[in-house]
């Protein structure tokens, strides 16, 4: 069975103040790091060693991926024996497989060590102990030491980086609880102490709840969680406020992901092998906003935790997702436009978007740029229309003006421009006033001269009357 690494909160603390005491006698040596004050016993000096080359690291990585930089120097305590470690940690004594604590509370900030059950594990493990352990000191911070027990060793499980061998065993034994009907309900698990009942079964499936929370909502929204657990009477109004469903619902949505997780979905894991599925098919779906959301959180994790392979795919999908994000805001510009009656200008930016598009491969809103597209066409048309109409005018080639005044507006109108319409309008009123002044000119004229006319008539003798 795994190893087990814990938290004893505010509360315990207190029932070991006397173990403490007694822990810190003159004894203690302490090695210092820039993060750490590592204490030890003589004889553990190489141990001590053997923790000073990455427990800053440790630090540096952890803090990064919470963004939370707890006070230093952290204790980290080497209990060289048995005596000494179930001292200061009675549970260890009841509970097989404890091989460390971490105790917060108080302005306490420690782990605990039990050196004589880990001096046969590689550094890896070692590793993922201490890692384990400060998590729990971040989260406790982070949550105001509200989060309870069944979240907290779920989180401290899942920043610790995977080894194959170690997933299998958790795997499997939840696979059999699971088929027994032995899973813990939500509210055992987080009881005070109720991981700690059946370590075997509550450690893999309090991992199997994170992993549930992180794969369908994202880290970002598990960091939320944490930090929403400080201001909460309880973390099932935490899971609301930051989830927007019960925390009954939640339970119910990972009972029914469980099976899922099982056969497989155990080796996704935000920080050390990140799915980028989902961001994938969000470009897929067209929904850039969010795809950049979910992208966003994946590079800062992918950079924090070095998944160089996955961060180059990532910020690739990123720049998808801003190239379509542009392209969007693009189209809307150029529905703006058409409506200024800005025609040219809704050209140029369609064309814009419909480059943009076509680089990304998506024809979903090609029938919308192609409309916005023809009905600005339509309405430079219809304009030039009205420029020619106006050189008709001049030419006094009336009929020929007046039809293309007609079908301009008309287009114009089914355009819904107003302005156009009014332009139409106005330039048939001042040709109808020009043809009237024409006219009237024309007619004044024509009875000019017939007046010349008769008056010419009278004035000349009438041929015939020379024949009488």
């Amino acid at each position: 069975m795994r190893q087990i690494a814990f938290l004893l909160v505010a509360l315990l603390l207190t029932a070991l103040t006397p173990a403490v005491s007694h822990a810190q006698s003159p004894d203690w040596q302490e090695k210092r790091t820039a993060y750490f004050a590592i204490t030890y016993v003589t004889s553990q000096a190489d141990e001590a060693n053997r923790y000073a080359r990455f427990v800053d690291a440790t630090y540096t990585d952890l803090s990064a991926i919470f963004s939370l930089s707890i006070q230093t120097p952290v204790t980290l305590r080497l209990y060289p024996d048995e005596r000494s470690y179930v001292a200061v940690n009675p549970l260890a004594e009841k509970v097989s497989g404890v091989i460390a604590h971490a105790t917060s509370g108080r302005g306490r900030r420690e782990i605990a060590i039990a050196v004589a059950r880990t001096q046969g594990m590689s550094e890896e493990m070692l590793i993922n102990n201490v890692r384990h352990e400060l998590t729990h000191l971040i989260v406790s911070e982070m949550s105001g030491d509200e989060l309870p027990v069944g979240f907290h060793e779920g989180i401290a499980q899942y920043v610790e980086k995977p080894i194959a061998r170690e997933q299998q065993s958790a795997v499997t034994r939840l696979r059999q609880a699971n088929q027994a009907n032995q899973v813990m309900s939500w509210a055992d698990l987080n009881a005070p102490g109720g991981a700690y009942t059946s370590p075997a079964i509550a450690y893999p499936q309090s991992l199997s709840m994170i992993g549930f929370l992180v794969d369908r909502y994202g880290f970002g929204k598990l960091v939320d969680f944490v930090k929403a657990n400080a201001n909460s009477p309880g973390y099932r109004t935490a899971m609301e406020t930051v989830y927007g469903v019960s925390a009954d619902q939640m339970e119910s949505q990972w009972r029914t992901y469980l099976p899922e997780w099982l056969g497989g979905r155990y080796a996704v894991n935000a920080l050390f092998a990140y799915d980028l599925s989902p961001a994938r098919a969000l470009l897929e779906q067209g929904t850039y906003t969010a795809a950049k959301e979910e992208l966003d959180r994946a590079v800062y994790l992918l950079r924090t935790t070095g998944q160089t392979d996955r961060l180059a795919e990532a910020q690739g999908l990123l720049a998808r997702a801003e190239k379509g994000i542009a392209a969007g805001a693009t189209t809307a510009e150029a529905r703006k436009a058409l409506e200024a009656r800005n025609y040219a200008g809704t050209r140029e930016l369609v064309a814009q978007a419909r480059a943009d598009y076509a680089e990304l491969g998506d024809t979903r809103r090609a029938e919308e740029l192609r409309l916005y597209d023809s009905r600005a066409l339509d309405a430079l048309l219809a304009l030039e229309q009205l420029r020619q109409a106006e050189g008709l005018v001049r030419g006094f080639r009336y009929p020929e003006a007046r039809d293309t005044i007609y079908e301009a507006a008309q287009t114009l109108g089914e355009l819904g421009d107003s302005s156009g319409v009014s332009a139409s309008q106005q330039l048939l009123a001042e040709m109808d006033t020009m043809q009237q002044r024409i006219g009237m000119a024309l007619a004044g004229l024509g009875g000019l001269l017939l007046a010349l006319n008769m008056l010419r008539r009278v004035r000349q003798p009438d041929p015939q009357r020379g024949w009488l």
